[in-house]
C-alpha cells in the first residue's frame, strides 16, 4: 500500500480527508449492503469499478477494512469503527447543508420510539416540548432498527427502555417507570381482595411478570392475555372485563386517558432512556428536548 496516507507528507487533516472524501460514499453503500453488484447498482457504477474504488480507499488508508467472500464484503473491526465516523461525519455536513438551506425556518428533530413505549406516551412526551423546538416523523419501531437508523443519522433522538443500542451510541435516562393496574372507570370495586379474581391484560415484553407477587392486595385470575404494545392493552382495558397491568412513563400518564382508572401503581426497576449519536451538547437542540423529557417525567 505504498499510497497510505500515514506517510509523513499527508498528514495535514485537510490534505487526508480531501484524499478520501470522494470515496467515502461508495464505502458507505458497501458496508450497509455488504454486496458489491447491490452497491454497485444503487451507485450507478459497475462492481468491477466500486471494488477498485474500495481497494483504492483501503489503500490510502493502509488497512483493510472488510472481509471478503465472493462478492460479499463484511466489515472487520477496522471497517466497522470507520464506519461510525463515515456516517457522524457525513451528518455534519448535512446539518450543515440543511442550516444553511433552512435559515428561515426551524430545523426538525426526526425521533424513533421503541415499539413497547406506546404512541401514548408519544404523544405526552411530545405535548411537553416548547414551542421553539419541533418534532418531526415520530417513529414507533423495535430497538434494532432504532440503533440501525440513529447510526445511518435517519433519527436524531431515540426514546427506549433499552440502557444500551449500541457502544458508539449515547443513553441519558429519562425517566423511572412504575407498573400500574389499571381499569375501566367505576370498577375499581371489583379488584379488592378475595374478590372473584379478574382477567389481566399486559404487553408482550412483561408476559413473565407474576401480578400476584407485585400487587398482592389484588386478585388476578391465571389467564393472562398478552398484546404487543400498551395501546393494544388500554384498548382493551376499556372496551370491558378485564384490568391492565402495564408499565407507565410518563408517571400519571394513565390518569390523562379518559375512561381509565388507575387502581394501585408500583415502581419497578425499568427504565426510559434518550438515545443519540454523541454526548449531549449543552443548549443544543436535542438536549433541550431531553431535559424538557426529564422534567415532565419527574413532574
Amino acid at each position: 500500500m505504498t499510497d497510505s496516507l500515514r506517510q509523513p507528507n499527508n498528514s495535514l487533516p485537510l490534505v487526508r480527508v480531501a484524499a478520501l472524501w470522494g470515496d467515502l460514499p461508495a464505502f458507505r453503500v458497501v458496508a450497509e449492503t455488504q454486496h458489491l453488484p447491490t452497491a454497485a447498482e444503487i451507485l450507478g457504477i459497475s462492481p468491477p469499478a466500486l471494488s477498485k474504488r474500495i481497494a483504492k480507499l483501503e489503500s490510502r488508508l493502509g488497512q483493510a477494512l472488510f472481509l471478503r467472500s465472493g462478492r460479499r464484503l463484511t466489515l472487520n473491526c477496522f471497517g466497522e469503527s470507520f464506519l461510525i465516523e463515515v456516517r457522524n461525519a457525513m451528518r455534519h455536513v448535512d446539518d450543515g447543508i440543511t442550516l444553511l438551506t433552512t435559515a428561515h425556518r426551524r430545523t426538525r428533530l426526526k425521533v424513533a420510539f421503541d415499539g413497547d413505549v406506546s404512541s401514548v406516551y408519544g404523544k405526552a412526551i411530545v405535548q411537553t416540548l416548547a414551542d421553539d423546538t419541533t418534532v418531526d416523523n415520530i417513529v414507533r419501531t423495535t430497538p434494532a432498527t432504532m440503533r440501525d437508523g440513529l447510526l445511518r443519522g435517519d433519527f436524531d433522538l431515540a426514546i427506549s427502555r433499552e440502557a444500551s443500542l449500541s457502544r458508539h451510541l449515547v443513553a441519558t435516562q429519562i425517566a423511572t417507570c412504575a407498573f400500574v393496574v389499571v381499569c375501566p372507570k367505576g370498577q375499581r370495586s371489583s379488584l379488592r381482595r378475595k374478590s372473584t379474581a379478574v382477567q389481566v391484560v399486559t404487553t408482550s415484553r412483561y408476559g413473565d411478570l407474576n401480578p400476584d407477587e407485585m400487587f398482592p392486595n389484588l386478585s388476578f385470575s391465571q389467564v393472562r392475555i398478552v398484546v404487543d404494545n400498551v395501546d393494544d392493552a388500554v384498548a382493551l382495558v376499556l372496551s370491558g372485563d378485564v384490568v391492565g397491568l402495564l408499565p407507565e412513563a410518563p408517571t400519571g400518564i394513565f390518569e390523562t386517558i379518559s375512561g381509565l382508572d388507575v387502581r394501585e401503581r408500583k415502581m419497578a426497576p425499568t427504565q426510559l432512556y434518550a438515545h443519540c449519536r454523541r454526548a449531549l451538547k449543552p443548549n443544543s437542540q436535542v438536549h433541550r428536548v431531553v431535559s424538557r423529557l426529564q422534567e415532565f417525567a419527574t413532574k
